[in-house]
């Protein structure tokens, strides 16, 4: 229900011909990352995916087909996850992650204002990107959107971390000790991380290790915890569509709800039965639910 409110080569992807993973030959900025990003669709409007923590491009591929009939779709792995670089010195914030994926699509020739559809702490970012650069962005959509009024993981209640949170994630010696854990671990992980997120694609739930402590870690308190959902949802005049699960245990309904009953420029479309990932879940009903509003802001 609707209420107001860096490879290069050609990947195949089951059922749809190609998915061109490249970057294009062009120098980008000094100092910026510039991303892995899939391309794939009609030769129509742009339409950029952004995936969530513990993730990657290949979260979206399943739905590509569906969701590249109309559109141009640009897939990128965000910076820190999948086979983007991961930077050890960089901080992961909306500032960093923005500015790698503009460099990253203007390397792609991404031409015309864009529509931005984000998942999890994808969405996040698009909402970000959408701030910082508003005249380039015609419409969003904002899929479990993470709204979080709580401190960030791994801190007590008065603001203060944990020994291991303290090592783990606030210093070079621990993340590199715990970065070769996750190396250490990734055969045996890559095996049992398809039985762990059975809502997921199972290669994108492989790619949950395709990360480093720092990049993880990072992403996770600085986008995820450190961003203002619903002050950057107030500076935004892009029209923006919420989609949700109504049993989302993840990213809570109730604060996505509570945003979009006082804001008229915001849609919100729950997905009855639907848990963090409604587009794997209900993909139909949730690739329609874009399409529609896709036509609307076109």
């Amino acid at each position: 229900m609707i209420r107001r409110g860096d490879g290069e080569g050609v990947r195949p992807m089951a059922g749809s011909g190609a998915v061109e993973a490249r970057s294009a030959p062009v120098a980008e900025p000094a100092g910026v990352a510039r991303l892995f990003l899939r391309q794939s669709g009609a030769a129509g409007s742009p339409l950029v995916l952004l995936h969530g923590l513990a993730s990657s491009s290949r979260y979206w591929l399943p739905a590509a087909p569906a969701l590249g009939r109309r559109h141009r779709l640009y897939i990128p792995d965000l910076l820190g996850f999948g086979r983007s670089p991961k930077p050890f010195a960089a901080g992961y914030t909306p500032a960093e992650h923005v500015s790698a994926l503009e460099a990253s699509l203007r390397v792609a020739a991404v031409a015309g204002p864009l529509a931005l559809l984000g998942h999890s702490a994808g969405s996040l970012i698009a909402l970000q990107y959408a701030s910082a650069r508003p005249e380039g962005v015609r419409g969003l959509v904002l899929m479990a959107l993470p709204v979080i009024g709580c401190l960030p993981w791994g801190h007590r209640a008065d603001g203060s971390a944990g020994r291991l949170h303290r090592f783990v994630a606030h210093t070079d010696r621990g993340a590199r000790v715990a970065t070769l854990a996750i190396r250490l671990a990734g055969p045996l992980g890559r095996r049992l991380a398809p039985r762990v997120q059975r809502d997921v694609p199972p290669d994108a739930a492989r790619d949950a290790l395709a990360v480093t402590a720092a990049s993880y870690w990072r992403t996770l308190e600085n986008v995820v915890y450190g961003m203002e959902a619903a002050a950057l949802l107030d500076r935004i005049g892009a029209p923006t569509l919420l989609i949700h699960g109504e049993h989302d245990r993840t990213a809570p309904l109730e604060p996505v709800a509570a945003l979009a009953a006082t804001r008229p420029h915001l849609r919100l479309c729950v997905v009855p039965g639907a848990g963090h990932n409604p587009l794997i879940s209900h993909e139909r009903l949730v690739v329609e639910a874009i399409e529609r509003f896709l036509d609307e802001t076109a």
